[in-house]
């Protein structure tokens, strides 16, 4: 069994490109434009 050291040190190296994470983060309206204006400086919301 994991200890939670390891875990936290996974989850700490996720990216957006993690699937779970990226569904997750596209869930939440407000994370969701925040990213989309990080990725797309230029839109304006």
């Amino acid at each position: 069994m994991e200890n939670m050291e390891a875990k936290q040190e996974k989850w700490e190296n996720l990216s957006i490109s993690n699937d779970f994470l990226f569904g997750k983060v596209m869930q939440d309206a407000e994370l969701c434009k925040g990213l989309l204006q990080r990725i797309l400086p230029e839109l304006e919301a």
